[in-house]
């Protein structure tokens, strides 16, 4: 269970690095915040875009099955994962300020 945990998170950091920022900063863009759940589906991921303006948010579940919630709002990004409720209390959670212009535009 522990290797499995771990696989997770390593793919959870990943998403995190790649994709959050560009899901994150699209907020004016909700064509594109749609293409990137779509990309995420794409990779097993379910995933719902469950609001397109500040604050986005995304939630479902990993490849593995754990839930999960992301939540975007002027520059700020977390990530929660597994727990009864990750956008509550996650089992793993990350946040982040962006600094910058928009990986997007």
């Amino acid at each position: 269970m522990a290797r499995r945990v771990r696989s997770s998170l390593v793919g959870i950091r990943c998403v995190y690095t790649r994709t959050c920022r560009a899901i994150a900063m699209a907020p004016e863009a909700p064509g594109v915040l749609a293409g990137r759940v779509a990309t995420l589906r794409a990779k097993g991921w379910q995933a719902d875009l469950i609001c397109p303006a500040a604050p986005v948010r995304v939630e479902g579940r990993l490849p593995d099955g754990q839930p999960f919630n992301f939540r975007a709002r002027h520059g700020e990004v977390s990530l929660g994962v597994g727990g009864a409720d990750p956008a509550d209390v996650p089992a793993w959670t990350r946040s982040r300020v962006l600094v910058g212009p928009s990986p997007i535009a």
